[in-house]
């Protein structure tokens, strides 16, 4: 990039060297690419928790259904005959907005379960993302607004208060839900945790 920065400075259209073949042919590669790595966070994902599932379930529990894509299907990523569960297969390294708008969601359709199975949230990275949901000063609102989760908004306030906070909403539900570290449960996951993208699936 920065040789074709210096080879084009300077230059009037005639005088330079602009293969517009080149030019797209360049482009259609990096929306290919761009496509690609949208496809490698679901694979992630969707490795993620079958490499869970073998370590996690028990003998007898029955898988129900799985939601193995990273994308906004609304459904929980796992659903057996004793639990539902999420996963977070992404590691918090600062600007982590994005990773908060998609773990919100997440503990909310926890939260809200009324099937009468165990809640379970796995995560490679418990720290930060703790942490936040502890002490942010976000509010439901702030974080949800504009997402595709907005139509919440109106239940969240009837349940938790105009104005309700993250942390607030955390309170009052963390005793529900089983927050997991895979890396304490699995080497694997420990090992694997500094290689992870810092984010492998869309807000859902």
């Amino acid at each position: 990039m920065h040789s074709a920065e210096v080879e084009l400075r300077g230059k009037t259209l005639p005088e330079a060297s602009l293969d517009s073949a080149l030019g797209e042919e360049l482009l259609r590669g990096a929306l290919a690419i761009k496509a690609a790595v949208g496809d490698f966070n679901a694979l992630i994902h969707a490795a993620g928790i079958i490499a869970a599932l073998k370590i996690i379930l028990h003998p007898n529990e029955r898988i129900e259904s799985l939601s193995l894509g990273a994308g906004p299907s609304g459904a929980a990523d796992l659903v057996t005959s004793t639990r539902v569960a999420e996963f977070k297969f992404n590691v918090w390294r600062g600007q982590d907005g994005a990773r908060q708008k998609a773990l919100v969601p997440d503990v909310i359709r926890l939260a809200h379960d009324t099937s009468g199975r165990e809640r379970y949230l796995y995560l490679v990275d418990t720290q930060r993302p703790l942490r936040w949901l502890s002490t942010t000063s976000t509010t439901l609102v702030t974080l949800l607004r504009g997402t595709r989760h907005n139509f919440q908004l109106a239940e969240l306030a009837a349940r938790y208060g105009e104005g309700a906070t993250v942390s607030e909403f955390w309170r009052e539900v963390r005793d529900s839900i089983h927050v997991v570290n895979l890396g304490d449960v699995h080497p694997v996951f420990r090992s694997v945790a500094p290689l992870l993208p810092d984010h492998t699936e869309a807000t859902r």
